[in-house]
């Protein structure tokens, strides 16, 4: 179809100003959709030419204001044959978008830079850390000694491209020495930047497409419990290694940061009705509630340091993360730890985690809310460890005579082809009548009682874990019973395997909860609360979230993405992040969300 383009110039009489001018607006017509803008310009009614759309010739002023009204559209026609070269489609809206855009000066990308920079400053306090904003600032640092090392004063947006990225890359791997880590984070804020371009219309691909931010993956030092019991014994001579000695073992049956130790209070100690108690306070890092019951080591710890006292910190003296990490790492050596053991303020937080939860049998969504984590992805980094732990112990079975004894069976027996299949839950086949007495099947008809109580506690697991983090799904009870079944089969066949009970849970665990890491509901939270939080104070964020999800707009964002279990540590996160956030927002404008009272009555009693 042929697209049809015009333009219009006439006079808004509806703002007419004191000396009775007007301003004259410009009327761009494509498609059959239109859009207009003030050109800025103003005359009077009565010099105003409405079929030619200018002024009179007899009017002073007249040649200047329709010199520049040509101008404009020239302008327009020829942004409109480039437009419709270059894409082959084109809007009246984005016609004058790329107009507004060029007629206002492109900022540089150090310029863009600095005001991202400014924006998260206005922030520090209340969504970001002081961290968070510093490490922004350095990552700027990193870039302007970038280009200045290439003799490059600045940069445009539009210059950015596969090749700078790269370039920048290699600088602060070769020239920096800067850590993988590091390098991801810096490329990342700078990813923000272009984003920010983006939205502006200052550039119109994001280069980031072209390239791969790798997040390296670092194995979590975990103390184990024989560790543990050896720094518990050990007694340093002096003061300053046992007030470390205290923070770090504190860390282990805690599970807190080195940040939450540090402003951890007396009155982030709470007392329940029939006497536990626990520590309850928000992650400096995540701003996530982080709640941890008490186990008797910590409350003896604690009471140490508090030193009889009934307010305030806990620790009114703390060295800082360097001091502490080299003391620690000398306080291991002399309590006898392996000399390759490497003792920091993190390996604590993953002691607790590992050696003190997972191994001894706790559910990985527990653990992940006592750590205060968002999403429970970030809580199976931990769990890796025990499946290496599992590996190692089934290695001396890899060799064993009655292995060997199997293999030679299986090697004799003859091929033939199966008989009728019967698909079992979870996508195991049994097939014929010798692989059933060699390998354990289950079905419900076979089921024991002992089976059954097993079925319901994964059942009552995952309605729990569902509930809190993917409320949506509640109604789906086909999808609720077939992962319970599902769950239960590996869970038997791991018995059956020779795997104990503590183990069989775990792999039971990872079929249960498989597909559901990523949560819509958590991402939706996140979003409100971090991103509206004077238009949507708590608690409306949990209300809304549930709402918002049968949203078509908000699911139509969703669909966009590939979500799996591990999408919150991808690079489309952030995409994702983004659009959600200007999703809601039209929703605002729209007035379509309700208000506080409207979210409570809509929410399930």
């Amino acid at each position: 179809m042929k697209s049809t383009f015009a333009i219009l110039f006439y006079i808004d009489r509806s703002k007419t100003n004191e000396d009775g001018l007007c301003v004259i607006r410009c009327r761009i017509t494509c498609n059959g959709t239109s859009s207009s803008f003030s050109t800025q310009l103003q005359t009077s009614p009565d010099e105003w030419l409405a079929r030619k759309g200018c002024i009179k010739a007899t009017t002073g002023n007249s040649s200047g204001i329709n010199l520049q009204l040509n101008s404009i559209e020239e302008c327009l026609h020829s942004l409109y044959e480039r437009t419709l070269r270059e894409e082959n489609y084109i809007t009246a809206e984005y016609l004058k978008e790329r107009y507004m855009q060029q007629s206002r000066p492109m900022p540089t990308l150090t310029e863009l830079y600095q005001s991202v920079c400014e924006y998260k400053e206005e922030l520090q306090g209340r969504t970001l850390s002081k961290a968070t904003v510093r490490a922004f600032k350095d990552s700027y640092k990193s870039f302007v000694h970038f280009l200045q090392v290439r003799d490059r004063a600045d940069c445009m947006p539009t210059e950015v491209d596969k090749t700078l990225l790269e370039d920048y890359r290699l600088f602060m791997l070769r020239d920096l020495g800067n850590k993988e880590s590091s390098v991801g984070n810096r490329l990342r804020h700078l990813h923000q930047v272009i984003r920010k371009a983006l939205q502006e219309r200052y550039v119109r691909e994001d280069p980031f497409e072209l390239i791969d931010i790798e997040t390296p993956t670092y194995e979590r030092n975990a103390l184990t419990a024989d560790d543990v019991q050896k720094l518990l014994a050990y007694r340093p001579h002096r003061s300053t290694e046992n007030h470390c000695r205290l923070i770090f073992l504190l860390g282990c049956f805690t599970g807190l940061a080195f940040s939450d130790l540090k402003k951890l209070r007396m009155d982030d100690v709470y007392t329940l009705s029939d006497g536990r108690r626990y520590i309850s306070l928000c992650r400096t890092k995540t701003q996530n509630r982080s709640i941890v019951p008490l186990l008797p080591i910590a409350e003896e710890i604690l009471a140490i340091v508090s030193h009889g006292r009934r307010e305030g910190l806990f620790f009114r003296e703390f060295p800082c993360n360097s001091n502490f990490n080299r003391t620690i790492q000398e306080i291991s050596i002399k309590a006898g730890l392996p000399p390759h053991t490497q003792a920091t303020s993190h390996t604590a937080r993953h002691t607790f985690a590992t050696t003190i939860c997972l191994e001894n049998g706790l559910p990985i969504e527990t653990v992940s809310k006592m750590l205060g984590h968002r999403f429970i992805s970030t809580t199976e980094i931990y769990a890796r460890v025990t499946k290496s732990k599992i590996a190692k112990e089934m290695q001396p079975l890899m060799g064993s005579e009655r292995t060997r004894e199997l293999r030679k069976a299986l090697r004799l027996c003859p091929s033939r082809p199966p008989k009728k299949s019967s698909p079992l839950i979870g996508g195991v086949t049994a097939v014929t009548n010798d692989t059933k007495r060699r390998i354990p099947t289950y079905n419900k008809k076979a089921m024991t009682q002992k089976n059954k109580k097993e079925l319901s506690y994964f059942r009552l697991k995952l309605e729990n874990y569902m509930s809190e983090h993917h409320p949506e799904r509640m109604s789906d009870t086909d999808f609720i019973k077939a992962r319970t079944d599902m769950a239960l089969t590996a869970y038997c066949d791991a018995v059956a395997q020779g795997f104990n009970h503590v183990e069989a849970e775990s792999i039971a665990s990872e079929v249960l909860f498989s597909g559901l890491h990523f949560s819509k509901y958590d991402t939706l939270v996140s979003v409100l609360e971090n991103e509206f939080e004077r238009e949507l104070p708590a608690p409306l964020p949990e209300k809304l979230a549930p709402i918002l999800l049968s949203n078509k707009a908000v699911q139509t964002t969703f669909d966009k993405f590939g979500l799996t279990d591990t999408f919150a540590e991808n690079r489309q996160y952030d995409r994702l992040y983004t659009e959600l956030t200007g999703t809601i927002v039209l929703l605002i404008e729209s007035n379509r969300l309700p208000t506080v009272s409207q979210a409570e009555e809509a929410s399930p009693k």
